[in-house]
């Protein structure tokens, strides 16, 4: 089970006690579901327990009963993966459906516009949202992206949500796809958020505490690279200095130096693989990093002259 499946069964099994909660709650899905109609409404999901949900508010609210349709299928008829079911949720009778005319703005015909008077409480807009993640909305899995949004191909729709999510400090961004405006978050905080607005705890807590392993992964790579880097350029100037040293060695010209330079050199050629810090402890008498640092650039100069 996905991730963003996870979550609308979190969300979906949430008892409310409340009347005008529930209300909200059936509003947001039947706007963001597939058919929204005077004669007709249709739900199409995935996850079993959206649709029990969807099924038993109806009913509950306004005794609408409604026609349920399973079909299993898979993403790749080559694919050996366990196949998913889809569950079609459905009413077709202007008679059943017209008490649900209430939920429409008064004198607005549209079934696509937010009617901000059925929001009775201030935990109201926060169904209502949670109901149209339900039916319409997506999260990614933190493991791979930060990524969460809802989608309806109403312009009109898109801007009254906007509005409720602004009301409840949940300011989306908005994008069209296709036919379909999208309401959508790409920042881990707001996501985190907004799921624990809607009721999501446990998958805020999940993206949480994936946020806060990438930030520390991310902090050791960078100190890993540094690091790295670091060791790198002491390899290459350690590398330098050996070679130089074995060139004045070679022609003679090492044992005339004076005894500082030969000390160091020997140092040097002994513990090639030592940083600077670590060589000028070695060094009997020890000498400061700068120190020993000036003395096998002198070296360096040294063997650079001698080969013209």
């Amino acid at each position: 089970m996905s991730f963003s499946s996870d979550t609308k069964t979190q969300l979906a099994t949430i008892e409310i006690s409340k009347k005008c909660c529930k209300r909200s709650l059936l509003a947001g899905m039947l706007m963001f579901s597939n058919v929204f109609q005077s004669d007709k409404i249709k739900l199409i999901t995935e996850n079993e327990n959206v649709a029990e949900l969807y099924k038993s508010l109806l009913s509950e609210l306004y005794n609408i009963t409604t026609n349920e349709y399973i079909t299993e299928k898979h993403t790749n008829p080559d694919d050996d993966k366990k196949p998913y079911k889809s569950y079609k949720i459905t009413a077709v009778s202007a008679r059943q459906l017209k008490p649900l005319k209430e939920l429409n703005p008064p004198g607005v015909p549209s079934c696509y516009r937010v009617n901000h008077g059925i929001f009775e409480c201030e935990n109201c807009r926060k169904s209502f949202i949670r109901g149209a993640f339900l039916a319409s909305g997506t999260v990614s899995d933190p493991v791979s992206s930060y990524h969460l949004e809802i989608y309806t191909p109403y312009m009109n729709l898109s801007k009254d949500v906007l509005s409720v999510l602004e009301d409840i400090k949940l300011p989306a961004r908005q994008t069209i796809r296709g036919s379909a405006v999208v309401l959508y978050y790409k920042d881990s905080e707001m996501i985190i958020d907004f799921l624990n607005t809607i009721g999501a705890n446990n998958a805020a807590f999940k993206m949480m505490d994936r946020k806060i392993f990438k930030e520390y992964r991310n902090k050791v790579n960078r100190v890993v690279n540094f690091e790295t880097a670091n060791i790198g350029k002491a390899v290459a100037a350690s590398k330098e200095a050996i070679q130089a040293i074995e060139f004045l060695e070679s022609a003679g010209i090492l044992q005339d130096l004076d005894d500082e330079l030969k000390i160091t050199a020997q140092a040097r050629v002994e513990f090639p693989e030592l940083s600077l810090a670590e060589l000028s402890k070695v060094i009997n008498p020890p000498v400061s990093k700068s120190g020993l640092s000036h003395r096998l650039k002198k070296l360096i100069n040294i063997a650079k002259e001698k080969k013209g």
